[in-house]
């Protein structure tokens, strides 16, 4: 901004006509290429980023984070820094060479106005002397600023390993008690003792939702840092007037209410996270409820199968015992009727009858048992099927 507007005197105080106006045109187009990088007071050490403060308010705890740039940040904008100087360096030599030439036209071709402009060339040098001078008070300064920010990252960076630590330890000795605490827990509904492996388990599902939180939550860090930095630059577009900035001023805006949408987003992502964490805990509590019944059911079925079990061999053996008695008793018939004639014998014939009649309804408790017995092989099968 000085050298375009020492450019631009030089050619308001030029008799004739205008013949530096490419070189300014020139100026201009380079020094609005160089992008807002380049400050209009050549302030370059300006680019360190103040300090930002986070507040994130969540459900269960109100943390404050201070956001600091880090180091490789800061040795990327010092490196644009370092390329951005050398490019106006460039630029600066190059319109020395056309300046160069240009007062050596205007010598040959106005030798008239030599002693205004020898007087011109004067005042532009001590011009130039002066803006050489605060040029280099500017580096030493922006290197002055830059050790300062190493120093103050090396500083940053060994209080964040010190927390850290801290919070890892913390958190071991939270995971701990929490492993403690299930193994004397006990549920409500069945009255057994939580299982270290089962513990593990919930544990290490917390810990991924944390993480999906704490990605979201940095993610909401991000997206505020940058809401704030270029809110930072709107202020700042602001104050060198309106005018030319009204186009970047409504584009600013633009991309400030578009980060206003997504951290509006972030945020219902957010809340979409919690509830689905809640979700999940309370199916987990169902399912784990319903598990326990099925167990329960379970052991009840299994206890009734080994009732039918025992009432089947019991079965078994009143049947074998019954077809060993019939045995005996036909053999007995057998040999009655070979030793003796029933012909005349009333009470013979009588007994024989009876056994008859006997033999018949002991057969008839035989099928009846067969088939009791066909119906419980049938039902212990389908139990054991169903199990």
């Amino acid at each position: 901004m000085i050298l375009k507007e020492f450019y631009k005197d030089l050619v308001a105080k030029s008799p004739g006509p205008p013949p530096l106006e490419p070189i300014s045109q020139n100026l201009d187009n380079d020094l609005d290429r160089s992008g807002p990088n380049v400050r209009p007071d050549l302030d370059l050490g300006a680019t360190t980023p103040d300090k930002v403060d986070l507040t994130i308010d969540d459900d269960f705890q109100d943390i404050e984070v201070e956001i600091k740039p880090t180091r490789e940040e800061l040795i990327a904008r010092y490196q644009a820094t370092i390329e951005e100087r050398d490019r106006l360096q460039t630029v600066n030599n190059q319109l020395h060479h056309k300046l160069a030439d240009f007062f050596r036209k205007k010598k040959s071709d106005d030798s008239q106005n030599q002693s205004l402009f020898e007087k011109s060339s004067q005042e532009h040098e001590q011009r130039y002397i002066k803006y050489i001078t605060t040029i280099d008070n500017l580096k030493k300064q922006m290197e002055t600023e830059r050790l300062e920010a190493e120093r103050e990252l090396d500083e940053l960076k060994y209080k964040c390993d010190t927390k850290k630590e801290i919070v890892d330890q913390d958190r071991m000795f939270f995971t701990k008690m929490k492993k403690d605490a299930a193994a004397k827990s006990a549920s409500t509904r069945s009255g057994k003792h939580l299982t270290i492996k089962d513990a593990e388990v919930y544990i290490e599902k917390e810990r991924l939702k944390e993480i999906d939180v704490i990605g979201v939550r940095i993610e909401n860090i991000k997206l505020k840092n940058q809401l704030r930095k270029k809110e930072n630059e709107l202020k700042a577009k602001e104050e060198f007037g309106e005018g030319l900035h009204m186009i970047d001023f409504e584009q600013l805006k633009i991309e400030n209410q578009t980060y206003n949408e997504k951290i509006e987003e972030r945020n219902e992502e957010l809340m979409k996270l919690k509830k689905k964490i809640n979700n999940t805990v309370q199916i987990l509590t169902h399912v784990k409820e319903k598990l326990q019944f099925v167990v329960n059911e379970n052991e009840r079925e299994k206890y009734r199968l080994s009732e039918f079990d025992e009432q089947v061999k019991k079965d078994r053996d009143s049947l074998t015992k019954i077809k060993q008695s019939k045995d005996s008793l036909r053999l007995d018939n057998s040999r009655l009727k070979q030793n003796s004639g029933l012909l005349g014998n009333t009470i013979l014939l009588r007994d024989f009858e009876e056994c008859v009649d006997k033999n018949e309804n002991l057969e008839v408790e035989i099928e009846q048992l067969k088939r009791k017995h066909a119906e419980l092989i049938l039902t212990s099968k389908e139990i054991h099927n169903k199990h």
